[in-house]
């Protein structure tokens, strides 16, 4: 499910490489949400519980999943927006010092302004997300021995009501990415509902169980997909994506947590590793592409010239994960593991 959503985000800020867009696939964020919020449970919410891992160690643990290559991503956006010079819409408008600003505070995950950029990450807007996920995952860390059955519930229900609330408002839920009160305050929503709600999935996981077959792994797949190609509905958009995130996404993040063994895994466990790098990766890696080819003929090798990215970005990111992501975690967990826990 992750792998796929990342592709439809790929398809969606790059879709003069395809020919066509998906309205809804703003949502794959959201599903990234809940999912996050599901594997986190699944790997530290026993360990936060007894306090054998502390807060802040579970926050060095994320960022070491994270940060290295969320580093090499924003090096790759430092060297596009170098490459393109004056072409770039950072440097048309920002002088060099808002560009550095933006540089090192991006560096640490914070956002920024650009002079004539609304984005709240200029150099790589799908890092929004990011952003906003770091802060619930520490929020949850620091709150864990409170969020009992009960008060997870009530957090689940408050969260999902607003967040059905910021999807009225805004006529939809493809927000947060920008500057402004209204968009801030939705994407924030969007992620504090979800990064819970996955919590509360994984800690019901047993009420969902259900006998592994090819059906528990693929429904949820096709309706992951289907929900993320749907079309506009005028009038109703609001409904329908509130809707697909307070109850379509956790029901298959529920179903598809299954634990499984078959055949088919080992592509599906691929594709689900290369999700996070295709996010961060698939922005400045289309800038790239530009820099190459002309607008003209991407356009007219549409939707051949998408596949071909797509795939070769794909096949890439694991590469990079192999010889580069897996290698530098694994060094700075050895560290971490070395270093005294503070209480």
């Amino acid at each position: 499910m992750r792998g796929l959503a990342a592709l439809f985000v790929v398809v969606r800020h790059t879709q003069d490489l395809w020919g066509f867009s998906f309205f809804r696939s703003y949502l794959a964020v959201d599903l990234f949400f809940i999912l996050s919020g599901f594997v986190i449970a699944h790997a530290y919410d026993r360990k936060l519980s007894t306090r054998e891992l502390t807060p802040s160690r579970f926050m060095t643990v994320r960022l070491i999943r994270l940060y290295p290559v969320y580093f090499f991503s924003l090096a790759l956006c430092i060297l596009v927006v170098a490459l393109e010079g004056s072409r770039n819409s950072i440097s048309e408008v920002a002088g060099m010092g808002e560009f550095v600003v933006s540089a090192l505070l991006s560096l640490f995950f914070l956002p920024s302004m650009i002079s004539g950029n609304l984005s709240v990450f200029p150099l790589n807007f799908p890092y929004w997300s990011l952003f906003f996920e770091l802060v619930f995952n520490g929020l949850y860390a620091i709150t864990r021995q409170w969020l009992t059955r009960p008060v997870l519930i009530g957090i689940v229900l408050l969260t999902g009501a607003f967040t059905v609330y910021c999807s009225l408002k805004n006529d939809g839920l493809n927000a947060g990415y920008l500057w402004g009160l209204r968009s801030v305050v939705t994407g924030g929503a969007r992620c504090f509902f979800g990064i819970f709600m996955g919590l509360l999935v994984y800690r019901y996981a047993d009420a969902f169980r259900v006998r592994s077959s090819l059906w528990t792994r693929f429904v949820p797949i096709a309706a992951v997909c289907l929900v993320l190609a749907s079309p506009s509905t005028p009038d109703l958009d609001w409904l329908v994506d509130a809707l697909c995130v307070v109850l379509v996404f956790p029901a298959c993040v529920a179903l598809g947590g299954q634990r499984s063994s078959g055949r088919s895994d080992a592509v599906l466990l691929l594709l689900g590793a290369a999700s996070y790098p295709v996010y961060v990766l698939h922005k400045p890696s289309g800038d790239l592409v530009h820099l190459l080819f002309s607008g003209a003929a991407l356009n007219a090798a549409a939707p051949w010239a998408g596949l071909l990215f797509a795939a070769l970005l794909t096949a890439a990111v694991i590469l990079l994960e192999r010889v580069y992501d897996l290698p530098v975690r694994r060094f700075l967990s050895r560290r971490l593991r070395t270093a005294p826990a503070r209480a």
